[in-house]
């Protein structure tokens, strides 16, 4: 059989009815059948946003916060990314290709279609985007992908094989077979660096993983696409006509700044243009549905009535929860929610059987922002780390902080309580809170048997498996910890927690000490007891990749000591109380268990050889000159002043402490020669008046001058083991 001319498949294409129109999740689940006006008009404005219309008819001042638009799909590499016809057939006719895109049909004739399919081929990526386009990835099993489609997520948006569960409609997937597998792969795994707009989040996906999901969703890839016969530079020319710059991004600047803009939302008519029943030709074809169009006429009355009616805080959440399709998995406010699709979210059975659905299905999200910290909220919509069901298979995606940097001040705001309670995070007088919160935790005698529901660190409890403690004091606000705690079900409606400390007239204080257990977990591997588990008590920076800053009683830099362990084997101790470097040693770093497993805390001593203690003097004093006796007191008692530390990226401390006028940052770093680069910032000297000495930390070092630079001194020496 003789192929038609591409024209002439071309205008075949385009007569096809098309019974698909643009799925914007949450209108066809919220507002396609609503029949008021003023439900037509909010799905309406709904529609103005995800199909982008203000990209090109821009609001009014007054409505731009309510209308932001969706951030620009990028281009970059997508020569890169489609195989065979489908990027020629995609730009005649989207519609046909992805039934429900909302990329809208632009008309044009053979040759224009076959320019543009040109240019956009070309597009084969250079500099960061061609880099990346290469990436390349593990043979993918199509099965383990179904498996992983079904279980991380996938199917709260996407329909699964191509069923369609009750309740909201699925987000179509008509490209994925027309990709390269590879390309596919890379976008699954990393979606928001082409639509950064965060409408296809991310689920930290590993290699194997995308490719798995790339070979389940795009099993049989077609064949490279033939040469292109159209002129690159007429399609280029055509990407300007045809305004795509309005809704795409190619990295080039140039054709960026080809995006233009038509009639404003002000002077739009319903009925009319894009928005007529059938377009007529050069007119954007969206395929609009009946209830689509009314909803349009309806946001188009409310936005050229006026300005827009304030929307509170909890408004605005739930109109970027539709946007973002968040309520495909969660319920806010009594909206949403995986409703039928319930059935297809799974968990470990011992979860399920245990905690109910609580243990399969994504949380309410009514508490969240009173709930989570700002940091911990962070990890969830743009970082990593965040989950703490690891029982439930569902991954919380990830959204970008272009796309959901403004939901965090929003849910907060929405979720502020209008008395929050009140709760001592300082931690009290003493050694013994800490040691009173995991008595609390445990199953001994006085303890409230919370292990038995739930982990800490790498130890599972000994009943049901609830969520896993160990972030605590990182992921929870404290206000909302002690709420929680006193009175459970008023706080999160629907928790299995149980009321127990209902009645107890110490119950404030009881929080506390618990709270005090979590903030200084991340310095304990002492679990309460009921837990199975717990093993050694030795630190090992080598494992953790990073530097150990354990504070403790150490032998040798006294009660007040902090302990730096690096991964490169060599150590260093800081004694906070008398202010100076006190030891240094390499090989093992130290074993907590006095520290964390006794009552009485004892000195621990460090585990290496080579142990070295340092010259036991401050490093500053203010002389008359060289020969001055030095200072033979230490700490406050020599006018010192210790200001804690702060952390570099890579976990290596800097100390700061302060004498009379001066303002020092004291760094140790491993260097490769086995010894230490000890590095000195001083401020505040007088302007350098002479009178300021320092005494370094080496063997049989002498007084020396501070040499100030711009009011500030910079002193370096090395440190032997």
């Amino acid at each position: 059989m003789n192929r038609l001319p591409r024209h002439l498949l071309f205008l075949l294409a385009s007569s096809l009815a098309v019974s698909a129109h643009p799925i914007v999740a949450g209108f066809e689940r919220f507002y396609a059948t609503e029949t008021s006006e003023a439900r037509a008009a909010e799905g309406g404005l709904l529609l103005l946003n995800e199909l982008n219309c203000v990209a090109c008819h821009a609001a009014p001042d007054t409505w731009a916060g309510r209308l932001p638009g969706r951030g620009k799909i990028s281009l970059a590499a997508v020569g890169t990314r489609w195989r065979g016809e489908g990027l020629g057939t995609f730009v005649a006719t989207p519609h046909q290709l992805k039934p429900g895109t909302l990329m809208p049909q632009i008309g044009g004739d053979a040759a224009s279609n076959d320019a543009l399919i040109a240019y956009l081929a070309s597009l084969a990526g250079s500099g960061d985007a061609g880099a990346k386009a290469k990436k390349t990835f593990p043979s993918g099993n199509a099965q383990r992908g179904q498996k992983l489609f079904n279980t991380v997520g996938c199917v709260a948006c996407h329909a699964p094989t191509g069923e369609q569960p009750a309740g909201h409609a699925s987000v179509p997937l008509g490209l994925a077979k027309h990709y390269d597998q590879g390309a596919l792969a890379e976008f699954i795994q990393n979606p928001l660096h082409t639509r950064p707009g965060g409408r296809m989040p991310s689920t930290e996906l590993k290699d194997g993983e995308a490719a798995d999901l790339a070979a389940f969703l795009n099993p049989t890839p077609p064949a490279a696409a033939g040469a292109r016969r159209g002129d690159v530079a007429a399609g280029k020319a055509q990407f300007t006509a045809r305004n795509c710059a309005a809704c795409h991004d190619t990295g080039d600047k140039a054709a960026a700044a080809t995006a233009k803009t038509a009639k404003p939302l002000a002077q739009v008519r319903a009925g009319e243009g894009c928005l007529a029943a059938s377009p007529t030709a050069g007119v954007p074809n969206f395929f609009l549905s009946d209830a689509q169009r009314r909803a349009f006429a309806a946001a188009l009355k409310t936005v050229q009535a006026g300005a827009p009616a304030s929307l509170s805080a909890e408004q605005r959440v739930a109109v970027k929860f539709e946007q973002l399709n968040c309520y495909a998995c969660h319920e806010w406010r009594g909206k949403g929610g995986a409703g039928e699709r319930a059935k297809l979210f799974t968990a470990e059975a011992s979860a399920v059987d245990s905690l109910g659905e609580i243990g399969y299905l994504p949380p309410k999200l009514d508490t969240a922002g009173r709930k989570l910290t700002t940091a911990w909220l962070e990890k969830l919509f743009w970082g990593s780390g965040g989950g703490v069901r690891p029982y439930m298979h569902t991954r919380m995606p990830r959204f970008g902080e272009a796309a959901v940097g403004d939901l965090i001040p929003l849910l907060a705001e929405a979720c502020r309580p209008e008395k929050p309670r009140e709760i001592d995070t300082s931690g009290g007088k003493g050694h013994q809170r800490f040691y009173t919160g995991r008595t609390l935790l445990g199953t001994n005698t006085g303890g409230l048997g919370c292990v038995a529901c739930h982990g800490f660190k790498k130890n599972e409890p000994s009943g049901v498996r609830a969520i896993n403690l160990t972030h605590t004091a990182k992921r929870v606000n404290p206000e909302y910890f002690m709420a929680l705690l006193l009175d459970p079900q008023g706080t999160q409606p629907g928790t299995i927690m149980p009321p127990l400390l209902a009645g107890r007239k110490d119950g404030e204080k009881v929080v506390e000490s618990m709270w005090t257990y979590f903030k200084e977990l991340d310095q304990s591997e002492v679990v309460p007891e009921g837990l199975s588990g717990g093993g050694s008590f030795e630190l090992k920076p080598g494992e953790e990749k990073r530097p150990i800053v354990f504070r403790t009683f150490l032998e040798g830099a006294g009660t007040q000591a902090i302990a730096v362990g690096f991964p490169a084997g060599i150590h260093a101790a800081f004694d906070a109380y008398e202010v100076h470097w006190a030891l240094v040693w390499k090989g093992r770093y130290l074993d907590a268990l006095t520290n964390w497993e006794e009552r009485p805390m004892k000195p621990i001593k460090p585990l290496g050889e080579a142990k070295r203690m340092l010259p036991n003097h401050v490093p500053f004093a203010q002389l008359a000159d060289a020969s001055a006796a030095w200072p033979a007191k230490f700490g406050r008692y020599a006018g010192y002043t210790f200001k804690g530390y702060r952390l570099a990226p890579d976990g290596t401390p800097t100390f700061r402490y302060a004498i009379g006028t001066l303002e020092v940052e004291d760094t140790l770093r491993p260097a490769a020669d086995g010894t230490f680069k000890r590095t000195v910032k001083v401020s505040g000297g007088n302007g350098g008046d002479g009178t300021w000495y320092f005494r370094g930390a080496g063997v049989g070092v002498s007084p020396q001058p501070v040499v100030w630079k711009d009011g500030t001194a910079v002193i370096e020496e090395t440190l032997s083991l």
